[in-house]
């Protein structure tokens, strides 16, 4: 069958659905909050629940599905997301009162609804969870709070597409199969003509008659599949367990950093941590005499086979140098995943950063966090087609640095927070490799020709494969795999 043609034949079908079903009226919808005014204050209050999409589904792409759902609160700063299993905690209301839920992501439409508070709320529970419908698209960035002909006509430009196809849209995939075919369709014809208003009321299950219990991470089964774990346990760069493991070490000249500068093994390094001696930590040292050539950086990376899931890594920065002065050289420290640039503006290129500059650069003064997500660049001219968030406060100490890729969109975390959420264009296409570097940015030496040199330490690093975990759920696998004695572990496939 002919796309043009399968296109009319949709498009004919839904148009008489349209003219013989009922169209809601299109209207705002206002709650009130509550009179804060005689409200009655307390630490906190915390709603919990779980959501799930309004449709059958397999458990393989359970938790791409559960995740990535926004819950927030009418009229209050603050939000989170759900978790793979779909669960979410709301704990920064202050003050009883009545409030509006509000829950958002890309492809669904919203669903709002209002709940007393004077207590800590479960919402839903794990076997009764609130569904979410699909068929909401983003159009031009935005989404219009109905599931209507425009949704529709939307996703038949990717219509009969998959992976890697050019014309593949991942919000249009709603059932994460890796196609846009009828399936999709079919979902999102579901609850053609529903708007926001149309969800039925949300009746709570019966609350607890004891006060909530306190937030306790639930113990995580040890996962094994499709993951890759280091502790970093190597004696030293040229150990042939580390090789064995897949580790390359750099070597030799090239970017980036300043003209002239050079890459060296000597610089890797795995010492005793001072606080566990069972324990190893990888350093990264980079040196300079404020000259091209007197300069010395460090970078490790794992092979490119990495692209959807979640990452994370332990990372220790520092804002001073370890040795030598002055200070005030433009040094940038690392965590990232990268895929080689085949040429200028490869549309197939895709890199995402986390990089720490503790005495500023890229015309920013002072510490500055960046959280980068590439389309692609161009070397010679330089052009760069990315996205950016950065945070200026120093970052100096250990930091869990975790960033997931899934539904559309790369989130970044700093111990457990979220920082930022990046996707369209942005989102990684193509197989990555895992990386730590740490490198001056050329022209941002300090003005002194004496020699000092600069470190970045890490403890691990972890990825699963095609699944969404919470910073807590990372946590909780590092844990596990330390308490059964595995100091590294590669089951990506």
């Amino acid at each position: 069958m002919k796309l043009s043609f399968l296109k009319k034949w949709i498009i004919s079908c839904l148009v008489f659905m349209l003219l013989f079903s009922m169209i809601p009226g299109f209207q705002s919808f206002s709650s009130s909050t509550g009179d804060q005014n005689n409200a009655t204050s307390r630490i906190n209050y915390k709603l919990s629940g779980y959501l799930t999409p309004d449709f059958t589904f397999s458990g393989d792409v359970s938790s791409l599905l559960k995740s990535g759902f926004k819950a927030e609160v009418s009229g209050l700063e603050g939000y989170t997301f759900t978790d793979s299993n779909g669960y979410f905690e709301i704990n920064w209301i202050t003050a009883s009162g009545q409030y509006e839920v509000v829950i958002s992501k890309a492809s669904y439409l919203k669903r709002k609804f209002t709940v007393n508070v004077n207590s800590d709320l479960i919402l839903s529970l794990s076997g009764s969870p609130i569904t979410i419908w699909a068929g909401d698209i983003q159009i031009g960035g935005l989404q219009d709070g109905a599931i209507n002909m425009s949704d529709l006509i939307e996703m038949i430009v990717s219509f009969n597409s998959a992976k890697g196809d050019s014309k593949y849209n991942s919000d249009h995939d709603i059932n994460k199969d890796n196609a846009v075919n009828m399936s999709d369709l079919m979902i999102a014809i579901l609850h053609f003509n529903q708007i926001s208003e149309s969800y039925p009321v949300v009746d709570l299950p019966q609350q607890p008659s004891t006060p909530s219990p306190t937030n306790t991470p639930v113990p995580t089964p040890l996962q094994t599949d499709n993951i890759l774990f280091d502790d970093f346990n190597y004696t030293g760069a040229n150990d042939s367990n580390l090789s064995a493991f897949n580790w390359s070490v750099r070597s030799g000249g090239g970017g980036p950093g300043p003209s002239g500068c050079s890459w060296s093994k000597d610089n890797i390094s795995f010492l005793t941590d001072p606080l566990n001696a069972g324990n190893k930590i990888l350093r990264l040292t980079a040196t300079t005499n404020g000259t091209g050539y007197g300069t010395s950086q460090a970078e490790i990376y794992h092979q490119r086979k990495y692209l959807e899931g979640t990452y994370a890594a332990r990372v220790r920065f520092t804002d001073e140098p370890f040795s030598g002065s002055p200070d005030g050289d433009q040094i940038t420290q690392t965590f990232f995943t990268i895929t080689p640039l085949n040429y200028n503006m490869d549309p197939n290129y895709s890199e995402i950063d986390f990089e720490y500059l503790p005495n500023g650069g890229w015309g920013v003064s002072g510490n500055t966090m960046w959280m980068t997500t590439w389309e692609t660049y161009s070397g010679e001219p330089w052009i760069q087609d990315s996205k950016s968030d950065s945070i200026n406060t120093s970052h100096a100490g250990w930091h869990l640095l975790t960033f997931t890729v899934a539904n559309g969109e790369v989130k970044y975390y700093i111990d457990g927070a979220l920082k930022a959420v990046h996707n369209g264009k942005y989102y990684p296409e193509s197989l990555m490799s895992i990386n730590f570097n740490h490198w001056y940015i050329s022209g941002g030496f300090a003005a002194s020709s004496s020699t000092r040199s600069y470190v970045q330490d890490v403890d691990w690093v972890y990825h699963a494969k095609n699944r969404v975990l919470s910073p807590d759920e990372v946590t909780t696998q590092i844990k596990n795999l330390r308490d059964n004695t595995i100091t590294r572990l590669d089951s990506v496939r």
